[in-house]
């Protein structure tokens, strides 16, 4: 059905001649309809339905174009941004300075964590709070894969990742993320993708490991970083 036509239907007795930007005009000229009032009567014809007025759903698909183009803006700037590879510190710093990257004269060595006899094994700290942002100007940043450089053993791992001031106030905060690391022979060269939220420069950031039925198993690996402009983030 046209435009006009489902005008006359909801108008009956009204024959829409004109229609433009403010105004709709009947045949015989004497009856003015503005188009707030149409709006206002279809509404109302609309909630005596229980149905969603006209404006209310315009808002919301307004909205919901916002929504996708800040989501499709972040995910081109996820894929199509520089990442950087972190490794153990030359010098390490008290939990300021914990990681070097690639172009470090002293060619950073992988971290290392070890698990506990069937347990979760101590927390290291991998990020101090000196050492994001990476690159100048940058506000945020998230993990996005792992380097893995040696498996002590050929077997299930779990690892954590907590981020805050202590691994222990990541925990009871709910910031940390986990994955299951499976390996077939020792000494694998894997990578592993990661998830997290962006956090902001200066987080300090923790790892621990579990490998169920042993008792140690170390863990060493590099990590991807990629990092963000406050512009670049909802």
């Amino acid at each position: 059905m046209s435009t006009i036509a489902k005008i006359e239907s909801a108008f009956p007795g009204i024959s829409v001649i004109e229609l433009n930007d403010s105004v709709h005009v009947t045949p015989d000229h004497r009856t003015l309809i503005t188009e707030k009032a149409m709006i206002d009567y279809i509404d109302t014809k609309l909630g005596e339905l229980g149905l969603t007025s006209i404006e209310t759903k315009i808002d919301a698909m307004q909205l919901d174009v916002t929504d996708i183009r800040q989501e499709t803006f972040e995910t081109e700037v996820h894929v199509h941004s520089h990442e950087r590879w972190m490794g153990l510190a030359g010098t390490p710093s008290g939990e300021t300075h914990r990681m070097d990257g690639l172009l470090s004269a002293t060619s950073p060595q992988p971290f290392q964590i070890d698990a506990g006899n069937n347990d979760w094994g101590a927390w290291v700290q991998v990020v101090g709070s000196a050492d994001t942002p990476i690159q100048a100007g940058k506000t945020h940043f998230n993990f996005h894969e792992l380097q893995m450089t040696g498996n002590e053993k050929a077997s299930d791992y779990f690892i954590q990742l907590a981020y805050d001031s202590t691994a222990a106030a990541a925990l009871t905060a709910g910031a940390y993320s986990e994955k299951v690391l499976t390996f077939d022979g020792l000494n694998a060269e894997k990578f592993f993708l990661l998830q997290s939220v962006r956090h902001v420069a200066g987080t300090k950031v923790w790892a621990r490991c579990k490998c169920p039925g042993e008792n140690t198993a170390t863990l060493d690996f590099y990590i991807g970083f990629h990092e963000y402009n406050d512009n670049e983030i909802a």
